[in-house]
């Protein structure tokens, strides 16, 4: 993945309904509240344009910390290492930028907190933040799988019992999804301990290794085309080339790289729904 394809993934959430809603939060409680001594040191209008500064640079900052991390670990998805560092880059230059509004702000001849206080304050809040995502990111996901794996299970068993014999079944896979997981399955892509599932019409996780749940996609045709990635063959729209690169596109859109370790498999599976039918795919993947 190229530093372009690392900064557009790991930005693609900048202006999610979450972010924006935690850049409000943020702003108008820091303007009232008046944290780290702006009560007294600043005024009302002034705390109005220092702190959504503040926030706002801090948000899009703290994500090109988590950018630059990525460059240099080179990884295709975040690790744990990857956030620990990309914290530290953030810290850094979240209070550099904090240090500079700090001082356009400040009412004039007042005392200013060094570079050194700011960092600790700003580190304090980037590692509070960091062990809230993992310790959040856990419980919910064991929570959501829990509720909802019985209601899931029945639903499923229900469905199966009433169907005709001649009718497709859905894969093994599905009666571990959260029962308002709708679409058809496009991919499964490896996170940690945990698989993504991707369908036309949302993503879930599931906590399972990704060699399980590709042998629980059973009925469903589809290769894997990365050591963390596996895609479904009927959710394949083109295969492209990108800086030299293969890369899937698949019908929701998302782009999924594809391994040379992997591409004689792909190449065999003789796909038919790729532009210009399975002569072409022969040369764009010889290419």
């Amino acid at each position: 993945m190229g530093y372009s394809e690392i900064l557009r993934d790991t930005f693609k959430s900048l202006f999610s309904k979450m972010t924006i809603t935690i850049w409000a939060i943020c702003s108008m409680g820091a303007v009232l509240a008046g944290p780290f001594g702006t009560y007294s040191s600043m005024s009302l209008s002034a705390r109005l344009f220092y702190w959504p500064a503040v926030v706002t640079t801090s948000i899009f900052l703290g994500y090109l910390g988590h950018a630059i991390a990525r460059m240099i670990l080179k990884e295709e998805k975040e690790s744990i290492y990857g956030q620990l560092l990309g914290a530290g880059f953030g810290a850094l230059l979240v209070t550099s930028d904090v240090w500079v509004l700090t001082k356009l702000f400040a009412p004039f001849g007042s005392t200013l907190p060094s570079y050194s206080t700011l960092m600790g304050y700003v580190g304090f809040v980037f590692f509070a933040v960091l062990v809230s995502r993992f310790g959040m990111r856990g419980v919910l996901q064991s929570a959501s799988i829990d509720r909802s794996t019985i209601d899931a299970q029945e639903f499923v068993a229900a469905q199966l019992s009433e169907a005709p014999n001649d009718i497709p079944q859905p894969p093994r896979l599905v009666r571990r999804l959260p029962a308002k997981f709708e679409g058809q399955i496009l991919r499964l892509t490896a996170d940690n301990h945990f698989v993504e599932v991707v369908s036309e019409c949302g993503s879930t996780s599931l906590r399972m290794r990704l060699r399980d749940a590709v042998s629980e996609m059973d009925g469903v045709e589809g290769s894997l085309v990365h050591r963390s990635h596996w895609v479904a063959h009927e959710g394949i729209q083109s295969v492209e080339k990108v800086r030299g690169k293969l890369v899937i596109r698949l019908s929701n859109g998302d782009e999924v790289p594809v391994s040379r370790s992997y591409r004689a498999s792909l190449e065999a599976a003789n796909l038919p729904n790729f532009p210009g039918g399975a002569s072409e795919q022969s040369e764009g993947f010889g290419q």
